[in-house]
């Protein structure tokens, strides 16, 4: 539809504002994220005004950074730095929104990113987790200095990297009754990545 729409008062007084339709503007709806109080949201398009935008209280979009492909946008913990996926440039944006500097870094071995979430590892360093979709892995980076920390190979491909629980993501999320939800978590000396299968499993010997 290449709209958004805010909802806020939840859950007690919940109140509709208008859908905001971005076609007129010459962009698509790529990207939406919101910090964790709900008070900044921003924006990733594409098209001739691609970027990243931050929503105002009226609903309208201010420029934040331009970019060619807006693939997924992650605040971090403390609220003050947002991170934008550009597939075009297969590089990660981080953008301080203290001060509006930005930041840059190519992508180390992933060649086809589609998604990142921030997070803290079990050694309770701030990283960056970024899914490769045609690669089948995920890569996990150091938040401060962007350095590579592990990329681990997965038997699918991932299309998102969503909070589960705690230290906990799903990968892939179903997309038929008969599909697996495909996740990890990050709470020991390594990533575990693991499946909930769609049914449960077949009783064998009277046994389940």
């Amino acid at each position: 539809g290449n709209w958004y729409q805010i909802i806020t008062g939840l859950p007690a007084q919940p109140a509709v504002n208008g859908a905001v339709n971005l076609t007129p503007s010459g962009g698509s709806l790529s990207a939406v994220s919101l910090d964790s109080h709900g008070t900044r949201i921003f924006v990733g398009t594409t098209g001739s005004s691609a970027g990243v935008y931050q929503v105002q209280s009226d609903q309208s979009l201010t420029p934040m950074l331009p970019l060619p492909q807006s693939l997924a946008l992650a605040f971090s913990d403390e609220r003050q730095t947002l991170y934008a996926l550009d597939g075009a440039g297969n590089q990660v944006y981080e953008i301080n929104l203290t001060d509006s500097s930005v930041q840059s870094w190519t992508i180390p071995g992933l060649l086809n990113p589609v998604a990142l979430r921030t997070g803290q590892d079990s050694r309770q360093r701030p990283v960056l987790y970024v899914a490769g979709g045609t690669d089948q892995a995920l890569a996990v980076y150091e938040a401060t200095s962007h350095a590579s920390i592990t990329v681990v190979p997965l038997d699918f491909s991932p299309i998102v990297v969503e909070i589960l629980g705690r230290h906990s993501f799903v990968l892939r999320d179903r997309t038929g009754d008969t599909d697996p939800l495909w996740s990890f978590t990050d709470t020991s000396d390594s990533l575990s990545v693991y499946f909930v299968p769609a049914t449960p499993p077949a009783a064998s010997g009277g046994l389940q």
